[in-house]
C-alpha cells in the first residue's frame, strides 16, 4: 500500500500535495465554466432557432398546398356551375 503521510509542498521527491493541484486548477476552472454555460446556450439557441425555421417553412408549405387546393376546388366549382348552366340554358 502507498504511502498515507500527507506530502508537503517541501516534498524533495518532486509530488505536489493534492491542495496544490486543486488550487492550481480552480482559476482555470473558473473561468472556463462561463465560456462552456455560453458555448451551451448558444447551441441552445441556434437549435432553437432551426427548430422554428423548420417549423416556420412546413407552416408556408402548408398554407400553399391549402391555397392551391383552394383555387383547385374553386376551379372546379366554376366548372361545374358553368356547365350546369350550359346545360339547363341549352335545354
Amino acid at each position: 500500500m502507498a504511502d498515507q503521510r500527507p506530502l508537503g509542498a517541501d516534498e524533495r521527491d518532486g509530488t505536489v500535495t493534492s491542495e496544490a493541484a486543486t488550487g492550481a486548477g480552480q482559476p482555470a476552472l473558473a473561468a472556463a465554466i462561463p465560456a462552456a454555460a455560453a458555448a451551451a446556450g448558444d447551441a441552445m439557441a441556434a437549435a432553437a432557432g432551426g427548430a422554428a425555421a423548420a417549423v416556420s417553412a412546413a407552416t408556408e408549405s402548408m398554407a400553399t398546398a391549402a391555397a392551391t387546393a383552394a383555387t383547385a376546388a374553386t376551379a372546379a366549382a366554376d366548372s361545374a356551375t358553368a356547365a350546369a348552366t350550359e346545360m339547363l340554358g341549352s335545354g
